[in-house]
């Protein structure tokens, strides 16, 4: 070990280390853009980031942190700057270790992935992926010169520790393991605190403990826990409490001194190193400095016997019946007919709508969630009030679009107590392509991180997990697109999906037989019901724009043909289109397990005319399943 990483460990020994505060809330105080890379400014304004390293520095901070906590290639990438990874890091250390002289140790801070890796596709981060940007970026910060090795503000143990082992791999520098602990005593995933930080222990942390979370309340009320259990050295970085509007703004207002009475509390717990998150200022470090000096570390407590206990709340199993709209799967094939909700506040047609297909024999309706990002009302208020008073199933779609983690949990919760039991998990259209192309999108999750989440609910336990009381009964439906040259991306999509706990899958729009032929073959193994998608086209020229400008579809050339023979007569494409529909229907009953109908511009009619056909075919011609 480099003589700087033992010395830190003597010092660690020897008194309470005082750790400095946020980085990225004073960068901003000082000019920097919001929505920018602040980890950029080590090249573009290292004048500023210099600046804050002294500053705490002059406030009695005894480690400094570098200006890395996102730089890695993932996070950088958002950013177009991933091919300046070395760059940043390599300036960052060198603006901390030019602050510090030799007043201070320097640590090299890391901090979490997202959950998607960057680009259009949202796909989730691999394991692989993950351990490879800790890699770099640790080896780079060891490299060029840091004392300790940070890691912070990690909810996903199972990354942290990846983060871990790759830091040991790589380099034989102290590290700092730091996981966010919202209520004190558990990670977001549930596990219980001092487990988890134990498990890190077990791994090579040097020292473990918690940052940022719930204010400083919280991060005492972490300290006083693990101290109770564990010799192992803490570490503790509270934010100046919760952030509160004021003209606009966001800001953190409690005092230094709350701050470093909290601390003082923290240190005679036997926190080891103390320093300040978000929100927290060089008169927050001052004070804490002050507060407590040359204090030697506590003597910790008689440890608590730590008795074995479950990482997270019990899960209870997923509901086993299956969805109502297969409950007649036996005698006859299923089918489900999309509906949009209204535009307007009028839930009139809707109803009428709902009630029509009901009548011609729909099993279900689906109602999307504001596909294309075009605004209509929410689909799961809609899908209650279907229910309700035409009383047919409803499968609402969730889009990843428009809420953040906790706005789609709460929308769930509400939605079971409403008697919605089918969702649809789609990632969904960014905003930028509908109606209102100035709304953000927020994309907290994609499609395999939201089926996730769903069966969690249904296991009682929320994304932070924590029990709900009583479980969900969701059945999860998903997309699956076999209108691709090479389907086996969309198969293996398909089969991720299901082991995530995917029941059902929608296809979307297919136009010709042997194309679905191929895809139910194909996705059979897995086991889930296959509804084929189903969509009759009015005339040559919707055929042309589904083809060339709606995303997913591809309609073959025989199809648009056919349609290009009955123009010009809007009549007769009509017939043509319902033609063609009719053809699909009776050769997707021979491999699909069930009939999904889409009917253009929302025209109940159409389906309710495609279903009386269905309606009519004796059960020979239908591939029926158990």
């Amino acid at each position: 070990m480099a003589a700087r990483g033992q010395a830190f460990f003597e010092r660690l020994a020897e008194q309470v280390v005082i750790g400095d505060g946020a980085m990225g809330s004073r960068l901003y105080e000082l000019g920097m853009s919001l929505g920018g890379s602040s980890d950029a400014l080590n090249l573009a304004r290292p004048d500023l980031v210099r600046q804050v390293h002294e500053e705490y520095l002059a406030a009695g901070a005894q480690l400094l942190e570098t200006n890395t906590f996102s730089a890695n290639s993932v996070r950088l990438a958002a950013f177009g700057l991933a091919e300046q990874v070395a760059a940043i890091n390599r300036k960052g250390v060198e603006l901390a270790k030019a602050a510090a002289g030799d007043r201070a140790f320097v640590s090299g801070a890391v901090g979490p992935l997202p959950a998607l890796a960057a680009g259009d596709n949202l796909a989730p981060l691999t394991e692989q992926q993950a351990r490879a940007a800790f890699r770099q970026q640790i080896s780079l910060l060891a490299e060029a010169g840091v004392d300790v090795i940070q890691l912070e503000t990690f909810t996903d143990l199972d990354q942290l520790r990846w983060a871990l082992q790759e830091a040991r791999a790589c380099c034989d520098l102290p590290v700092i393991a730091q996981m966010t602990l919202p209520d004190g005593r558990h990670a977001p995933d549930g596990h219980d605190a001092h487990e988890a930080l134990q498990s890190l222990r077990d791994q090579g942390a040097d020292v473990v403990g918690t940052n940022c979370g719930h204010g400083v309340s919280r991060v005492l009320r972490a300290v006083e826990y693990l101290a109770a259990r564990t010799d192992a050295p803490l570490s503790a970085y509270p934010n100046a409490g919760m952030p509160e509007q004021v003209d606009g703004r966001l800001l953190y207002l409690t005092t230094p001194a709350y701050v470093a009475e909290a601390a003082a509390r923290m240190a005679d717990c036997g926190a080891n190193l103390i320093g300040g998150c978000c929100g927290t200022t060089a008169a927050h470090i001052a004070a804490i400095a002050q507060r407590l000096g040359q204090r030697k570390p506590a003597r910790r407590a008689a440890r608590i016997e730590v008795k074995p206990a479950p990482q997270q709340v019990t899960a209870v199993a997923a509901p086993p019946t299956p969805p109502d709209f297969l409950e007649h799967r036996k005698d006859r094939i299923p089918v489900l007919v999309e509906l949009d909700p209204p535009k307007t506040t009028d839930m009139a047609k809707l109803l009428e709508s709902a009630a029509a297909v009901k009548e011609a024999g729909a099993d279900a309706v689906t109602l999307g969630d504001s596909p294309l990002a075009q605004l209509r009302m929410c689909g799961f208020t809609a899908g209650a009030a279907v229910m309700q008073q035409v009383g047919i199933p409803v499968i609402c779609h969730l889009s990843c679009r428009d809420r953040n983690l906790i706005g789609t949990q709460g929308l769930l919760l509400g939605a079971h107590v409403q008697g919605i039991r089918n969702v649809l998990a789609l990632t969904g259209d960014p905003a930028k392509v509908g109606n209102h192309p100035d709304a953000a999108s927020v994309y907290d999750l994609n499609s395999f991180s939201l089926i996730e989440m769903i069966v969690r609910l249904n296991q009682g336990v929320n994304a932070a997990g924590q029990s709900i009381g009583k479980p969900t009964a969701f059945h999860v439906g998903v997309a699956f697109n076999p209108n691709k040259r090479d389907i086996t991306p969309e198969l293996r999509r398909l089969e991720r999906k299901v082991e995530r706990g995917a029941t059902y899958a929608l296809t979307q729009a297919v136009f010709d037989a042997a194309t679905m032929q191929r895809a139910c073959a194909a996705a059979r193994h897995l086991g889930i019901p296959i509804f084929a998608g189903v969509f009759p086209l009015l005339s040559v020229n919707h055929a042309e724009f589904l083809h060339n400008e709606f995303p997913g579809i591809t309609i073959c050339d025989a199809v648009r043909q056919r349609m290009a023979k009955a123009a010009p007569d809007k009549q007769r494409m009509a017939e043509e289109g319902m033609a063609i529909a009719r053809e699909l229907i009776d050769e997707f009953s021979q491999c699909a397990d069930g009939l999904y109908l889409i009917p253009p511009l929302n025209r109940a009619r159409v389906a309710v005319e495609l279903l009386h056909h269905i309606r009519r075919r004796k059960p020979s011609d239908e591939r029926l399943n158990a």
